[in-house]
């Protein structure tokens, strides 16, 4: 089940209309996605002997998973010392990434990114390219939250480059794959071209990976697949994509949904859900309101034990409008009623997830602005001083040879009376 989570938070589907649904979730989504690499692999990553390190960690994930990240900061802070302490870089590599999350998940993205510099050293030296991979991808969100796109590119391509290193035939494959997948949502609007090209590119990956491979388990694939498959539906039923053509977006869909049938049961939930989804606005759009409604009401009963509110609510919506196009104007009112309540709750909780960070930079502003004024109060002061100081020793010296000068002038004076008389 950890990896199928893995799978699923890493390769999350961002390709809604909302543009601001797709940067909270791409956030959100990120940040889980890293927390679940580091429980899948936390096994593998520590030392032998140092089975404390891996308890802590444990116990600092659970707490994290709970909403406590102050108290699960602290226990990766205490695993990481002791790892340190003791010599074992692979156990101070999965503290140091958790760290990095708890900072992430914040909104604390500079000191993230700072972490990370180590988390990038740990794995270099330890030529972990997995993690490499992983790690970049990750650094390109975090980047991309800054607005350095120009540099959340590159960190994607840097991504893309120790996918290619990992040795593992398959891993490789389906690492790569992944790359290109989350590549596809930065180009989206961007360029159609360059996003439908990694859409391709992660297609052709994941299809070279093994059915009977033991790295890549089939049902991992097989979800890879219908998520590509389903991404590249949208993509083409898209209407704001010049390329856009109807009869590929469905041949698309039918290839996801031909995958799903492969593994039935195994396949997980949310990439179900997301289908589904993906299906009931397609045959909206084609006014096919009767598999508009079948594929929304299976999407939802799959929903209510997955909490997926976005889904739940264009659900909502495309229900509304469907049934809306049958003339079932009383049901059609239903959904709609359902889809304003929940609009307003999601709505809500975006405005409070927007102040967090909004405040944390104005704070951070603020704070600096401060900083800088005092600097330069002290500064003026200083500069004041010495201007002052440099006056005055002027002035002095400028009185004494004043002085001096009136005191020859008289003694001169007074030499010449004494010649007259």
């Amino acid at each position: 089940m950890a990896k199928k989570l893995l799978l699923r938070i890493s390769r999350f589907v961002w390709w809604g209309s909302n543009q601001f649904f797709q940067r909270l979730y791409t956030t959100f989504i990120s940040l889980l996605f890293f927390l679940s690499f580091s429980i899948v692999n936390g096994a593998s990553i520590s030392c032998p002997g140092n089975e404390n390190i891996d308890q802590l960690i444990d116990q600092g994930t659970a707490l994290n998973n709970n909403g406590k990240s102050k108290e699960a900061l602290a226990l990766f802070q205490k695993a990481n010392d002791l790892a340190k302490a003791v010599g074992c870089e692979k156990g101070e590599l999965n503290a140091t990434k958790n760290i990095m999350l708890i900072y992430s998940q914040d909104y604390d993205y500079k000191k993230a990114l700072e972490i990370s510099n180590r988390v990038r050293e740990l794995a270099v030296s330890q030529k972990d390219y997995k993690t490499l991979s992983i790690l970049y991808n990750k650094r390109a969100i975090l980047h991309e939250n800054l607005g350095l796109y120009d540099v959340s590119l590159k960190e994607y391509e840097t991504a893309l480059k120790y996918a290619k290193l990992i040795p593992e035939i398959n891993q490789r494959y389906y690492q790569t794959s992944l790359v290109y997948y989350n590549m596809a949502p930065y180009y989206q609007g961007r360029s159609d071209e360059k996003a439908l090209y990694s859409l391709e590119k992660s297609r052709e990956e994941i299809l070279k990976v093994s059915d009977k491979s033991k790295d890549v388990p089939l049902e991992e694939k097989i979800d890879m697949l219908i998520s590509v498959n389903m991404n590249l539906g949208i993509h083409y039923r898209d209407g704001r994509n010049k390329g856009r053509d109807v009869k590929l977006s469905e041949f698309y869909f039918m290839e996801a949904l031909k995958q799903l049938d492969i593994i039935k049961g195994e396949v997980n939930p949310e990439t179900k859900i997301d289908l589904y989804q993906a299906l009931q606005e397609f045959y909206q759009m084609k006014k096919d309101y009767q598999k508009a409604i079948e594929y929304g009401e299976n999407m939802l009963a799959l929903e209510k034990s997955n909490s997926m509110p976005y889904n739940r609510r264009v659900g909502y919506m495309v229900l509304a409008k469907s049934y809306l196009g049958l003339g079932d104007s009383p049901t059609s009112q239903k959904y709609l009623d359902l889809f304003s309540k929940l609009n307003d709750s999601i709505n809500s909780i975006e405005k409070e997830a927007v102040e967090v960070p909004v405040k944390k930079i104005i704070s951070e502003t603020k704070i600096n602005g401060e900083k800088k004024i005092n600097r330069i109060v002290i500064i003026s002061v200083v500069i004041l001083s010495l201007i002052t100081g440099g006056m005055l020793i002027y002035r002095r010296r400028s009185n004494k040879i004043i002085h001096e000068k009136y005191k020859d002038l008289i003694e001169k004076i007074s030499q010449e009376k004494k010649k007259i008389k």
